[in-house]
């Protein structure tokens, strides 16, 4: 099944590919790669179908992280220093983002293992 879910929206969980059509910038593409699913570029489905079948992913140079980059790891979000309506989306999210790959949100920076992120680059720095 094949859903065209625009760049903001998460893919459902069933999801097992996502295609994007550059680097992984977007909500979608981003919650695609902390979660494990394969991001293709559009080519691939192109591909594919004149081929007749699905072809291999890495082959196709799909990108995949596993295991989650994300998992398990503990984040800060800290509130952005100015409460607009775009600061405050992007702290949710990127909450959204940490929750979706299996990671876990932290309300301090107290103690060991936190990592802070303020912005999508942040997210997979050094995973």
């Amino acid at each position: 099944e094949v859903l065209d879910l625009g760049v903001d929206a998460a893919p459902p969980k069933s999801c097992t590919h996502v295609v994007i059509p550059g680097q992984p910038e977007s909500f979608k593409a981003l919650c695609g790669l902390v979660s494990g699913r394969w991001l293709l570029t559009p080519q691939y489905i192109f591909d594919s179908y004149d081929a007749g079948y699905w072809l291999n992913e890495a082959d196709a140079n799909g990108v995949r992280c596993q295991p989650l980059p994300l998992k398990d790891q503990k984040f800060l979000v800290p509130a952005p220093q100015q409460a607009t309506p775009d600061a405050l989306s992007m702290k949710a999210r990127l909450e959204f983002i940490v929750q979706y790959g299996e990671g876990i949100l932290v309300d301090s920076a107290r103690g060991s293992g936190i990592v802070i992120i303020q912005s999508g680059d942040d997210i997979l720095k050094d995973r």
